[in-house]
């Protein structure tokens, strides 16, 4: 019986290391899922990732980081599989001609590496908040029906000690499914108006979609900012 608990133990401290990247297979426009055999697994420090992205399952994050890494990987016909574990994504962010003889651009930095953490895993996610700097926190506006369990997905993460600090990105992903009204319908329901005025942390909202391309310049502009 202890040898059984003391394996079980050492598995569970191993999963706390592996981060689990999936592989996209561009042919065919599917993202694997990470528990298929198409993976690789990189055994690196949790907190290696200062900018970590969070949301409830199927919120399109993994389309979200993916349209970020490489915007043409991404079409109306991308489909991916719920990420089960964690994922690590390098963004670089796209070069812009500087103006003049002043380039106020070059002492930011060329890219970041984002950790992707599945919604499944959100009894875990606090395992994950050591050393953040910045958050990125996905709901999907097309689905009304999943606010309410991210709005309380997101108080809990507003109201981590550790995160006090943390700059955080609201993104309204999936705005190619959804219209106006339920861009607003969503903040109701998450009460923006009301948390931005109680909450200590900085909150950025953007509207987002990874199919048609929309936000993904002000999602690179606020992670390029220190």
């Amino acid at each position: 019986m202890m040898s059984c608990i003391s394996n079980t133990i050492q598995f569970h401290e191993f999963l706390n290391l592996v981060l689990v990247v999936p592989i996209c297979n561009k042919s065919a426009k599917v993202l694997w899922p990470t528990c298929c055999h198409s993976f690789s697994i990189c055994l690196i420090n949790k907190s290696m990732s200062s900018c970590i992205c969070l949301g409830p399952k199927r919120a399109g994050k993994t389309h979200l980081l993916m349209a970020l890494q490489d915007p043409d990987s991404i079409d109306s016909t991308s489909y991916s599989m719920p990420t089960i574990g964690t994922g690590i994504y390098r963004i670089n962010f796209p070069v812009q001609s500087p103006s003049g003889d002043s380039n106020p651009n070059k002492h930011l930095p060329k890219s970041i590496q984002i950790l992707e953490i599945g919604g499944s895993m959100a009894p875990l996610w606090r395992q994950y908040f050591e050393d953040v700097k910045k958050l990125i926190y996905v709901v999907d506006t097309s689905n009304l029906c999943q606010i309410s369990a991210a709005g309380v997905l997101f108080y809990s993460i507003l109201t981590e000690p550790r995160l006090q600090k943390v700059k955080i990105l609201l993104v309204l992903s999936k705005m190619d499914y959804s219209y106006r009204q339920m861009r607003n319908e969503a903040l109701l329901m998450l009460q923006m108006s009301k948390l931005q005025k109680q909450i200590r942390q900085q909150v950025t909202i953007v509207e987002a979609s990874a199919v048609t391309k929309v936000g993904l310049d002000e999602i690179y502009q606020w992670l390029q900012r220190p």
